[in-house]
């Protein structure tokens, strides 16, 4: 579904477009006042995952050379490390 998208349409784009829906998403919670807002907030922010992360493999087949893509692809998924010990380790 996204790979489709991801073919027609031009990288930067795309990714400015989902970091600023993420931004956006974020800056929204900072002003939440209830529920609703931040529920809005969330929603505005997962649209821009939905774009953000499926642009990193894909940017990353697109620019890696074939012979150290599995490289790559360990680098980049490895770096999500932090994002579940950090919580834990404080």
């Amino acid at each position: 579904c996204i790979g489709s998208l991801l073919r027609k349409v031009n990288y930067i784009m795309l990714a400015s477009t989902g970091l600023s829906l993420f931004a956006l998403g974020f800056l929204g919670f900072c002003f939440a006042q209830d529920s609703v807002a931040l529920n809005c907030s969330m929603l505005i922010l997962s649209l821009g995952e939905v774009i953000i992360f499926p642009l990193n493999d894909a940017f990353l087949a697109k620019i890696a050379l074939p012979q150290v893509m599995g490289s790559c692809y360990g680098v980049l998924n490895a770096s999500s490390i932090g994002l579940a010990v950090g919580p834990v380790l404080g």
